[in-house]
């Protein structure tokens, strides 16, 4: 009976670590390791990396899923919860650690700034010192849209015009992939978990 009891327990341990695999590879993707190395989002006039270009793809939990698993001149530094101000207090040591020529800059969706002046001002002041910081240095720098979502709490839209007045008007080559154009034309390739990380499919389109 002591036997059996065992058998079983092994047999629903391992019903239960396929299922937990399958749910987190379909559902959570962007809990991905963030050392892991992939595909960056590309601009719109991006098409490919050339020669030995190293791409470092900087950003926030959205961003730790992006890609594939096929480039290793491509890391993905995404780390979950960080804010612009925390990509600011890291830069000196990312770009110590992940030396490259591009960078992508994946800020925004974390940025508590809804409904506060003057922490618009300060979410925007500190993509321009990051752009101006890697750009000083000789670096290609591109910043995606942030991602839309029907969460009115995130309130992206308000960051994207800060985005396009205070920092693409400046650039323009600037401007990263439209992820926020892209979740807002197509909404199941979000999460509904919580209507903001993507989806498998909705990694694939960012690609």
């Amino acid at each position: 009976m002591r036997l059996l009891s065992k058998k079983i327990l092994l047999i629903s341990g391992v019903v239960l670590i396929l299922l937990f695999y399958r749910f987190f590879t379909n559902e959570f993707s962007f809990q991905l390791p963030s050392s892991t190395k992939v595909m960056p989002t590309p601009s719109a006039t991006l098409t490919s990396i050339t020669g030995n270009k190293k791409w470092v793809l900087l950003g926030d939990s959205i961003t730790i899923g992006m890609g594939s698993f096929n480039d290793s001149n491509i890391i993905n530094n995404g780390i979950s919860g960080y804010q612009s101000s925390a990509a600011v207090g890291m830069i000196d040591k990312w770009l110590k650690d992940y030396p490259a020529d591009i960078y992508t800059l994946n800020f925004g969706t974390n940025d508590n700034v809804c409904n506060k002046k003057g922490n618009m001002a300060t979410y925007i002041i500190n993509m321009r010192s990051l752009v101006s910081k890697l750009k000083g240095l000789g670096k290609t720098v591109f910043i995606p849209t942030v991602p839309w979502t029907s969460r009115t709490e995130f309130c992206v839209e308000d960051k994207n015009a800060a985005l396009e007045d205070s920092v693409f008007t400046d650039d323009p080559n600037l401007r990263g992939i439209d992820a926020y154009t892209l979740f807002k034309n197509n909404p199941s390739f979000l999460n509904t978990f919580d209507y903001l990380h993507p989806t498998k499919e909705g990694y694939a389109a960012l690609k």
